[in-house]
């Protein structure tokens, strides 16, 4: 984990005696310190909460970026089956009017045995 970039500041006894300080201005100060302490736990917990979402960010970019990939993919994917339908679609009209040839043909084959063996009858 990362260093906290805000360090409490360290804790020094006021020298009253010395400075001349009164007892209100003394405990305004340690307040003062207690407060400054406060702030940067604070700090601290807002900093873990921080990289905390920065890797929440990272792991959800991932998963963009993967589903990203898979739509591409399968839009490929449905790509190529329109091709392939289309491809099938072609194939079958193509059968049906081969079939419909076949039927002509066969129709006027019959036609013609019809009429041959007819005039085979007329001749012999």
């Amino acid at each position: 984990m990362a260093e906290n970039p805000i360090a409490p500041y360290p804790e020094r006894k006021a020298n009253t005696s010395r400075a001349g300080l009164g007892a209100a201005t003394s405990s305004d100060i340690e307040a003062l310190r207690a407060d400054l302490e406060q702030a940067g736990e604070l700090a601290q917990r807002f900093h873990r909460d921080l990289l905390g979402k920065s890797s929440e960010l990272a792991s959800l970019k991932e998963v963009f970026e993967k589903a990203h990939k898979r739509l591409i993919h399968l839009q490929l994917h449905v790509t190529q089956l329109r091709d392939e339908r289309h491809q099938l679609a072609n194939r079958a009209m193509e059968a049906d009017a081969l079939e419909q040839k076949l039927n002509v043909v066969t129709a006027d084959r019959d036609r013609l045995r019809a009429q041959l063996e007819s005039s085979r009858k007329w001749q012999g």
